[in-house]
């Protein structure tokens, strides 16, 4: 989810069965205000970057997953 100063990265896990349920969870990271001011590249350079740093955080570094992208808009 990115908007405005601001990109937060979530990891979903739904888990079905006898117990069905849905756990969330998420990470915060600033985008710095030259980012912003930048390029589309310097951009999405960061976004990777901030990506990476949450999947070595969840322990899930080498996991394929699917990826969904959200831009806020007022």
């Amino acid at each position: 989810d990115l908007g405005g100063t601001n990109f937060r990265v979530l990891v979903v896990k739904i888990r079905t069965g006898m117990r069905n349920s849905v756990r969330m969870y998420n990470k915060i990271y600033a985008i710095p205000l030259e980012i912003v001011q930048g390029t589309g590249e310097e951009l999405f350079d960061h976004i990777v970057q901030c990506i990476s740093d949450f999947l070595d955080y969840m322990g899930m570094k080498n996991t394929r997953l699917p990826l969904g992208f959200t831009f806020s808009f007022p």
